[in-house]
C-alpha cells in the first residue's frame, strides 16, 4: 500500500505485467481484516489514476465492492463508499506537470526551463501529492484506523 502512495509506484501499477488489480481483486474479501483494510487503501489510493480506473470497471471491481459493501460492517461499508466514489470519479487526483498519464496539459509553469532541477522538481511533486493525500483522505484513514 505505501508504493501505492506515491507517482513512482503508480507509475509502476499501470504496468499491464504487473497484475495489481487482479490480486487486490483476489484480496479485497479476504478474511484477515487488516489485509482487507490495506487493500481498501490501495485501491483508494490507486484509483487517483484514469487507467487503473477503467481497467477495474473492465475486470467488474464496482459489482464486486458494491455487493462486499452490502456485506459489511460499517467501518468496511464506509471505506468501499469512499473506494466506489474515487473508482467512479472523473479527475486525475495528484497529477500535475507534463502531459499526465491521461494526456491533459500542464498546470505548471516552470516547464520546459533549463535552469529547473528535475530532482528538487520530483521532491516537490511528491511532497505536495502527499500533502494533498492527507488533507484530503484524512476521512477515509479515520475509518480505516477505527
Amino acid at each position: 500500500m505505501n508504493l501505492s502512495l506515491r507517482d513512482a509506484g503508480k507509475d509502476k501499477c499501470e504496468e499491464p505485467d504487473i497484475e495489481l488489480l487482479n490480486v487486490l481483486n483476489d484480496l479485497v474479501e479476504h478474511e484477515n481484516l487488516q489485509v482487507r483494510t490495506y487493500v481498501n487503501g490501495t485501491l483508494y489510493s490507486i484509483f487517483t489514476r484514469k487507467k487503473l480506473r477503467e481497467e477495474a470497471k473492465e475486470l467488474g471491481m464496482p459489482e464486486v465492492l458494491q455487493y462486499l459493501m452490502e456485506q459489511s460492517d460499517e467501518q468496511f461499508k464506509r471505506q468501499i463508499q469512499y473506494i466506489l466514489e474515487q473508482l467512479n470519479s472523473g479527475g486525475d487526483g495528484g497529477e500535475q506537470g507534463g502531459d499526465n498519464k491521461d494526456g491533459a496539459q500542464s498546470i505548471n509553469a516552470n516547464e520546459g526551463e533549463d535552469d529547473v532541477d528535475d530532482e528538487d522538481e520530483d521532491e516537490e511533486e511528491d511532497d505536495d501529492e502527499e500533502e494533498m493525500f492527507d488533507a484530503e483522505d484524512a476521512e477515509f484513514n479515520d475509518i480505516i484506523d477505527e
